[in-house]
């Protein structure tokens, strides 16, 4: 994609995002598409970094840096970090057998 060209588009391309003013900026490494040039405002990864990292709950956002989630979710096969079962503090999936460490008022058996 050239840069500083004039283009009829609807949309901003892979990489880019509306800045307004009619502008597209470039999105922050590693992500395909993105709401702002923070790392934290991707919204599909670039194929070569395909771990999304959802910071809040209520975010479509995230970052494509690292699989690490949050504590309470575990990284899905769908590229999105999925919130543990309820007896879980940590997991590797959200059935309530997938549990690798418990609240303090429970035993991991």
């Amino acid at each position: 994609h050239t840069r500083n060209t004039c283009q009829r588009l609807d949309s901003c391309p892979d990489f880019y995002f509306s800045s307004g003013d009619q502008k597209c900026s470039e999105c922050s490494q590693n992500c395909k598409s993105c709401q702002g040039n923070a790392t934290t405002d991707c919204l599909t990864c670039m194929d070569a970094a395909p771990n999304w990292h959802i910071d809040t709950t209520d975010s479509t956002a995230g970052d494509c840096s690292t699989e690490k989630c949050r504590d309470a979710y575990f990284w899905h096969l769908t590229g999105k970090c999925v919130k543990c079962h309820a007896t879980c503090e940590a997991c590797n999936g959200d059935q309530s057998n997938n549990c690798t460490t418990c609240p303090q008022d429970r035993l991991l058996l």
